[in-house]
């Protein structure tokens, strides 16, 4: 993997990339970037059925991307490309129970990177609106910043499937 880009960047490039994406999908980047998978893996026999449930329910395909930047040393692991990778499942899973377990992230960080979403809103840099982010920051904000999914559109046009892993786990070899 390369070095990582700056967040305005990445952000930017993942909007080129996926341009059916919605306000959620923008802050469920952001969250990632700041806080990991954002999921408390209390049973991690649990999250590796719920793992090889997903996979045996995708179709696989080689040609794509294993990894996929978000920034701030966390990657998304696909799921469909994983074959193309040195990870078994129960790898895969080892390496996102101890992601979800290094508990990274700040609010105040969390809120900055929101900032640079207006910001770049602002520039048009999405296919959604300054109005559209605000309304839905203002709901958000009074949930409490939670995790949040991606949206249908995104669902139906991407299909993603990935777990987010800290890049520097990946470059330890699995057991």
């Amino acid at each position: 993997m390369q070095d990582e880009l700056p967040l305005e960047e990445l952000l930017r490039s993942h909007a080129r990339r996926y341009p059916l994406m919605q306000v959620c999908d923008a802050v469920k980047i952001l969250y990632q970037n700041e806080f990991g998978s954002g999921h408390l893996v209390q049973d991690p026999e649990s999250s590796l059925r719920y793992l090889q449930q997903e996979y045996a329910s995708l179709t696989k395909d080689n040609g794509g991307e294993a990894y996929e930047e978000i920034g701030n040393g966390y990657v998304r692991l696909n799921l469909t490309a994983l074959s193309t990778t040195a990870y078994s499942l129960e790898d895969l899973n080892r390496l996102f129970v101890a992601t979800a377990k290094a508990g990274t992230g700040s609010l105040a960080n969390f809120l900055a990177k929101l900032e640079l979403l207006r910001t770049l809103t602002k520039e048009d840099a999405f296919s959604f609106g300054l109005t559209e982010l605000e309304r839905y920051l203002v709901a958000y904000r009074e949930q409490g910043y939670p995790a949040v999914s991606h949206s249908a559109q995104y669902r139906q046009a991407y299909a993603p499937a990935y777990r987010v892993i800290l890049q520097r786990l990946l470059e330890v070899r699995p057991r």
